[in-house]
């Protein structure tokens, strides 16, 4: 069980985590985990912020490896080559918890 009593991987959950794409700013913020989608919502460094939805079923891969730091992340692969590194602020455990809803999300988004 997560915030609010939810189970782990029910959509609606939002995790703090951190962020980049192809080596670009490192955004800090949330990540929410809703019915086929998941939107990312941060800030940078300097001030500038994103938001970016995905399209869980659309997604090409999503699983956890090593970061350029050495800590683990979740990579999310998407359609074109896109590639974007989530690093969960809540802890480690968390990244499998976050693979387990967008997996399971992007299942039921893709049938």
């Amino acid at each position: 069980m997560r915030r609010g009593g939810k189970p782990a991987t029910m959509p609606g959950m939002t995790y703090a985590v951190v962020w980049s794409e192809r080596g670009g700013p490192r955004f800090a913020g949330s990540l929410e985990l809703g019915s086929g989608s998941a939107v990312l919502s941060g800030s940078a460094a300097g001030g500038s912020s994103s938001q970016r939805r995905l399209r869980l079923g659309d997604l090409v891969d999503v699983h956890v490896e090593r970061g350029p730091s050495g800590a683990p992340v979740v990579v999310v692969a998407e359609p074109g080559g896109s590639r974007l590194e989530i690093a969960s602020l809540e802890g480690r455990g968390t990244l499998h918890e976050l693979v387990e809803g967008l997996l399971g999300e992007r299942g039921k988004a893709a049938g």
